[in-house]
């Protein structure tokens, strides 16, 4: 069995003409994208291989870089034969490695590396972006054996699947304003279910969890329109498609309060151990195995036929001609006028909100916020000082729901200490539950004070 770490050399400067295509440095955006990707690198265990780079100046600016961002000294032996573009001559070059030798990483070039996971994989990995990363397990004892379809991905990963920020930023370098056929509505959704898809391989990847929360924002935003074009016009096509929405949004549900609460779990570890107990290290294990189980959950319907299926299906009922007759219906008139009513729905609600009323009466009106805001962003009827008004409400119920979600959490895991009678990890459970209660009600009071006009 060999390993086969493939890196590819990292954005680079095309801003001098005069340099010869060898000579071309990496640019600002290939060293944030080599900061982003280096501890990936190094937890996978590809900077502990024996390392080999093209001799381009833009791939032995990547590998040092990378080292150096993980304070490694792994000796680079550079070729000047890996300085290619060919799968054959790549190929070649891996034929010759000797059997010793049962993890290499390569930092070299497109389209040969491309061309080479076209060769080795059942199912081709359509492109390798600048600074991607491919673990490869081959199955082989020789080098010189190598031969097509006997690799595994152990893992792919690119700048854009491990960092939000890095995908954003791609994002909206590629957004443009092109005139559109399509009513707002119609556009919304559409980018919503393109935003959607984009954010899933960073999801997958599992490395930055803002891909989660944002994938999440997009079902139920999503989710929110659609349902509101339900309310408004009650045709029946919409059912479906609500319902797989919904559901969608629910795999994720739990993945994002667990990032929440690990999030919080791992401040007050470093910051409040002796508050809680030595007992606090073993929640934290506990929650991150619960995490990973719904992890995998996710990622194998994520994989699935009925995914697939389900948001094929969703594009092309988008696009279709029966649906711009639905959004025909719901003109910016009617959809302002509910925006109108939720927002003195909203208003009544908070304004009758005491520090006696139940969580649920909170949950529902978190819910008609967030619904407002959808609403409004979508039909512009809000000035930029009411939209900041919707967030601060928002973030303030969003606050409750969370400490609302982790109660309950440690409340099973409570139940399930007493069970297994371990004692020292039930009483540091107890201690954190105990303050998270008192922090819930005195956000409800923070909240019943709030001025309850949007």
């Amino acid at each position: 069995m060999k390993h086969l770490y493939l890196l590819r050399h990292a954005k680079s400067s095309c801003s001098k003409p005069s340099l010869s295509d060898l000579d071309r440095p990496l640019n600002k955006r290939g060293l944030r994208q080599i900061a982003i990707m280096s501890p990936i690198l190094e937890a996978d265990g590809a900077l502990q291989a024996n390392i080999y780079s093209s001799n381009a100046e833009r791939a032995r600016q990547t590998i040092q870089a990378t080292l150096t961002c993980a304070n490694s000294f792994t000796e680079v032996k550079t070729d000047k034969d890996l300085y290619t573009f060919s799968r054959k001559k790549l190929l070649k070059w891996l034929h010759k490695l000797g059997d010793d030798e049962n993890q290499v990483l390569i930092v070299g070039h497109n389209p040969a590396f491309e061309e080479l996971l076209e060769f080795l994989l059942k199912t081709p990995i359509k492109s390798l972006s600048t600074c991607s990363y491919v673990h490869l397990e081959l199955d082989t004892p020789s080098w010189a054996a190598l031969s097509p379809l006997q690799a595994k991905v152990r893992r792919l990963i690119t700048p854009t699947s491990a960092s939000y920020n890095e995908y954003m930023r791609k994002v909206n370098k590629a957004a443009h304003d092109a005139e559109s056929d399509q009513n707002q509505i119609q556009t919304n959704l559409l980018k919503l279910h393109k935003m959607s898809l984009g954010l899933l391989p960073g999801c997958l990847a599992d490395i930055d969890s803002e891909f989660v929360h944002q994938y999440r924002v997009c079902l139920r935003k999503t989710w929110s329109i659609a349902s509101m074009i339900y309310t408004l016009t009650k045709d029946k096509t919409l059912d479906q498609h609500l319902r797989n929405l919904k559901q969608h949004a629910m795999l994720t549900g739990e993945l994002r309060d667990l990032d929440v609460f690990l999030n919080y779990l791992s401040v007050i570890s470093g910051e409040e151990q002796g508050t809680y107990g030595e007992g606090l290290s073993q929640l934290y294990q506990d929650l991150e195995k619960i995490r990973h189980e719904k992890l995998l959950a996710f990622c194998e319907f994520a994989n699935s036929e009925r995914f697939l299926r389900d948001n094929k299906q969703w594009k092309q009922f988008l696009r279709s001609s029966e649906f711009e007759q639905l959004c025909g219906k719901t003109n910016d008139d009617k959809l302002t006028d509910k925006q109108i009513e939720l927002s003195d729905n909203i208003s009544r609600l908070m304004d009758n909100l005491t520090s006696s009323n139940q969580d649920d009466d909170l949950h529902h009106i978190r819910k008609l916020i967030k619904k407002s805001r959808y609403l409004s962003e979508l039909t512009g009827s809000k000035t930029s000082s009411a939209k900041q008004s919707y967030k601060a409400h928002q973030a303030l119920f969003g606050r409750f729901q969370d400490l609302c979600v982790q109660c309950e959490m440690l409340g099973r895991y409570i139940e399930l200490q007493t069970k297994n009678e371990n004692k020292q990890v039930k009483t540091s459970a107890k201690k954190l539950l105990k303050h998270l209660q008192q922090q819930k009600t005195d956000q409800k009071e923070v909240i019943c004070k709030r001025e309850p006009h949007l």
